[in-house]
This record gives C-alpha cells, sequence and structure tokens, in this order.
C-alpha cells in the first residue's frame, strides 16, 4: 500500500527546522512511523512517498526504523529546471518556496552566504535548491549504504517502468512478479498526472513539453546551468547523483 504525503511527516519536518527540541520528539516520531508503517491487511507492506518539505527529515526516520529501506527519485538538473521555466510563475515562485525551506536545513557549504538571495534570478534560486538536494542526497545514500538507500533517476522509470518496478518490488522485498509489474505500468496509475486528479499523462507528450521549453528559454537555462556548475564546483555538491536502483 502507498501512503502519498502524510502531512504528520511534513509536520516533524517543520519542526526540526526549529532550532528549539521538546523532550519526547524522538519517541512521538518513532510512535508515528510505527502507526504509518502498520499493515491495514494480513502481510501488507506500507510504503510512505513524503512530501518534499520532508526530505532533510530522512536520516531521522531511518534511525527511527533501523528496517527501512528508502529510494531517493529525483530529476537531472535540467529537467529541474525545464519544469520550472514550463509552469510559468507558479513554478518560479514554487522554486522561491523551496529555496526557503532548504537554506536553513541543508545549505550548501560553501554557497554565496553574503549575496542576498533577492538579487538572484528565480532560475539561480531553482538551480541552489537543487544542488542542495542533490548535495544532501548524495551524502544520505552514501552514509545508509545500498543496503538501506537506493537512488533512481524519474527518467529511468518512465522509460522503462516495468523493469524498474520489478526492481523497486525486488528491493523492498515485494512479491513482484513480471505480470505484476507489467499489469501495474500499462494500468492507470502510469497513464494519470500525478498532481492533478483525473488529468491524462503521457511521457511522450511531457518530453516534448521539456523539448519546447528548452527552445523557449534556452539562454536563460544555458546561463543558468553554467553558473550552477560554478557553484558545484565551489561547494562540492554533485551536479550528477549515481543511480543505484535500475531495471
Amino acid at each position: 500500500m502507498g501512503i502519498k504525503e502524510p502531512s504528520i511527516l511534513a509536520a516533524f519536518a517543520q519542526y526540526w527546522s526549529n532550532s528549539r527540541r521538546s523532550a519526547g520528539a524522538l519517541e512521538a516520531l518513532t510512535v508515528t512511523l510505527d502507526l504509518l508503517s502498520r499493515p491495514l491487511t494480513p502481510g501488507e507492506t506500507q510504503i510512505v512517498k513524503p512530501s518534499t518539505v520532508a526530505n532533510h527529515i530522512i536520516p531521522q526516520l531511518l534511525h527511527a526504523r533501523p528496517d527501512a529501506r528508502a529510494i531517493v527519485l529525483f530529476s537531472s538538473l535540467d529537467s529541474f529546471l525545464r519544469a520550472i521555466v514550463r509552469r510559468g510563475l507558479d513554478g518560479r515562485i514554487f522554486a522561491r518556496e523551496l529555496f526557503h525551506q532548504f537554506a536553513p536545513v541543508i545549505p550548501l557549504e560553501a554557497g554565496f552566504d553574503d549575496e542576498d538571495p533577492v538579487l538572484l534570478a528565480d532560475l539561480q534560486i531553482a538551480a541552489q535548491a537543487w544542488l542542495m538536494q542533490a548535495s544532501f542526497m548524495d551524502s544520505l545514500a552514501k552514509r545508509f549504504g545500498t543496503s538501506r538507500v537506493r537512488v533512481l533517476n524519474g527518467d529511468t522509470l518512465l522509460a522503462n517502468p516495468m523493469g524498474t518496478l520489478s526492481a523497486v518490488g525486488a528491493f523492498f522485498n515485494l512479491t513482484m512478479t513480471p505480470e505484476i509489474a507489467r499489469a501495474v505500468a500499462e494500468g492507470p496509475v502510469f497513464q494519470e498526472h500525478a498532481k492533478e486528479f483525473g488529468r491524462p499523462f503521457n511521457a511522450e507528450e511531457q518530453r516534448a513539453q521539456f523539448d519546447r521549453a528548452g527552445v523557449t528559454h534556452r539562454e536563460e537555462l544555458m546561463m543558468t546551468k553554467d553558473w550552477a556548475r560554478a557553484l558545484a564546483i565551489r561547494s562540492g555538491a554533485p551536479l550528477v547523483l549515481e543511480e543505484t536502483l535500475r531495471p
């Protein structure tokens, strides 16, 4: 069973963003995870997909549940920037919200601390938010190792959903036969937009939209990626995450 973005984890993430700590917080998180992970039917496995704002508390989640495993699903910097510009003003606002959420909790070690973020362009802010997460997730994967954390590129999932589902099933110790993987990959889940209920999703159309965004915003994207590469060198953040969950 999949649990999508439970608000309780976002609440814990907001709490952990505060420097103040209250007694019993870790115990409360442990109880919460026990409740989220209990099966509703015999033999069921619960898989929780947290919202992005909860990314920085993944170490606490894994420490609280030593038997838990995690998959880091990511998009490349180029795909992320194209998604931001494709969404127009809403995308640019979203990027600034991400930066605002992550700057206090997973900042880049050698970022531009002396530079006012207000003076940075929208895509520079977006790139910095991506690098913050990439650096954090890379260190997380190395810290816990492939026995507990695997990394998956979203493009790999879209290109080969059946094979990727089989790999996910094996990692989570699920009974995922080729027939089950095919049924899910060809079923309604992969035909519907994840964020908009009832809206059809087509991987080919998504790629076409990304291509159009790359043409329309070519100069802005190129300048931002050059700036991000310089920032990555300065901060030691990776520009590419190594995939460790492959079909």
